[in-house]
């Protein structure tokens, strides 16, 4: 047997049950695309007209390399990032783990374009792209998500895990390949921006089988070895955060500048500003938003304890309180260095408006704007719990990008600082998992859930024989199940 064979074989078994049906299902959390009448679609065409200004370019040089969907590829990509030869006969580990994540990556983004369908800049203004040869292959394929950007940004995340001495640099690599598809006009802003956020709900589910760890390890160590390099798992002595700010992935290095009030783009914040300020007072939406100022961990147990079903507290959930308690800090004070550097006003300081929430306006007068804190964190929690019971991330992470929205409803922050928070969550979320402490937190708390949501299931599954469905980790469901998988009906497991 080829050594190429047994390596696939090996990371076949060891996440042998992921499954197509098992992706992350983006209309689950995701607005999915935008109607050309919406503010969304200003984005998206200011965005598609900046980059056919590069095509003529070095960067549009890029964009056209950038398109290609083969492993090949991203391994060449990524190996000027780290200046080793990723390759299947020099890094097998690393070629392993991106093969699998790519993999495990294409079935999310068919999910989503089976799901939603978008049709291509090229197509829908009837203009030529920057590669014509493949027009007519893609012209019937929905642009959202953008599969570029889900396959650039994930392979970048899981090399921020493998590779922590280049994070920085990864990572500002992985986010050029969705810019790439909007250069080469096959792909619009807002299709790479869900290619992301689809590919961090990939890592966090990916990351929920001990298979997927062992890999990690073993690329890890493999680029140890190659490099010289030790980096040793992270440990603090307190209990504070997982990893120091210092060691935080630079968010002034990855994220693109913000846009100034003389960009196009700034249209599409203040679109979206005026938009949040129509229904802070008589929508639902607008409360919940107030209700989400508060950022700290108990406000974060309580919109989780009505997703999971359980009492999230320090006395009943004590494992899944301490990871929480000690990982939403971080979502927060990833994003610092790059407010402190661009000091992007806040609308209401900008426009000199009031907010939804008038208490907090002073204290942030004076502060960055750009990217969201609240975005941040509410995205890594969403992801990290994620892992503690897969079952409920879709439902995690729709209330996370709801979390983030609220910032824009309030006032605080323009919509640019919201998307680009999440980024910096997702990006936070990989790195945590370079802490030996964080990695054993999660396995109590998943340990923990289980043992409550078996009881869980004895208990309600009496209450209702043959009218409840619950999913496999006990969170009853309002439907009868409608995506492939096993779930508990009345006392027995069925197959859907």
């Amino acid at each position: 047997m080829k050594k190429k064979e047994l390596i696939f074989i090996i990371s076949t078994v060891l996440c042998m049950n992921l499954h197509a049906q098992d992706v992350p299902n983006a209309p689950d959390f995701l607005p999915g695309p935008p109607s050309e009448l919406s503010m969304w679609y200003v984005n998206d065409y200011a965005q598609y007209t900046w980059g056919k200004s590069l095509r003529n370019t070095s960067r549009g040089e890029q964009a056209i390399s950038d398109m290609s969907l083969d492993l090949p590829s991203y391994l060449s990509m990524f190996s000027k990032v780290l200046g080793i030869e990723l390759s299947y006969s020099k890094t097998p580990q690393i070629y392993s783990i991106l093969e699998y994540g790519m993999r495990y990556g294409d079935l999310a983004t068919q999910a989503g374009q089976t799901a939603f369908f978008s049709r291509r800049p090229y197509t829908r203004l009837n203009e030529s792209s920057l590669l014509p040869g493949s027009e007519n292959q893609y012209s019937s394929v929905s642009s959202y998500p953008s599969a570029q950007a889900l396959t650039g940004w994930l392979c970048a995340l899981i090399l921020t895990e493998v590779c922590n001495d280049r994070q920085d640099q990864l990572l500002a690599r992985g986010l050029q390949f969705g810019t790439s598809a909007v250069i080469s006009g096959y792909s619009w802003d807002s299709d790479t921006y869900a290619g992301c956020l689809i590919a961090s709900a990939v890592l966090s589910r990916l990351h929920t089988h001990d298979g997927f760890s062992k890999m990690i390890t073993a690329a890890k160590s493999e680029y140890e070895q190659i490099t010289g390099t030790r980096t040793p798992a992270t440990t603090r002595a307190d209990d504070g955060p997982y990893i120091d700010t210092k060691d935080l992935p630079s968010s002034l290095t990855y994220l693109p500048v913000p846009p100034d009030s003389q960009c196009i783009r700034f249209a599409y914040d203040m679109m979206a500003y005026n938009d949040g300020k129509s229904i802070r007072y008589n929508d639902q939406r607008g409360q919940t938003a107030i209700d989400d100022v508060e950022y700290d961990a108990q406000h974060f147990c309580e919109i989780y304890s009505q997703i999971l079903g359980v009492n999230i507290s320090a006395s009943t959930t004590p494992e899944i309180y301490e990871l929480i308690n000690r990982v939403h800090p971080s979502g927060n004070a990833a994003t610092q260095e790059a407010k402190a550097y661009y000091m992007r006003k806040r609308p209401y300081v900008q426009l000199n408006e009031g907010t939804s929430y008038p208490d907090d306006e002073a204290s942030l007068y004076d502060t960055g704007s750009y990217p969201s804190g609240h975005a941040s964190g509410s995205w890594l929690m969403a992801l990290v719990i994620s892992e503690i019971t897969r079952t409920s991330q879709d439902a995690l992470l729709k209330r996370a990008y709801q979390f983030g929205q609220g910032r824009v409803i309030t006032g605080y922050h323009w919509q640019t600082d919201v998307e680009a928070g999440r980024l910096v969550g997702s990006v936070v979320y990989a790195r945590l998992h370079s802490s030996r402490e964080f990695l054993e937190q999660v396995d109590k708390a998943v340990k923990e859930f289980k043992g409550l949501s078996s009881s869980i299931r004895a208990t309600r599954a009496d209450e209702s024989i043959n009218t409840q469905y619950y999913t496999i980790d006990g969170i009853r469901l309002d439907q009868e199940p409608v995506r492939h998988g096993v779930y508990i009906e009345g006392n027995k497991k069925v197959a859907k």
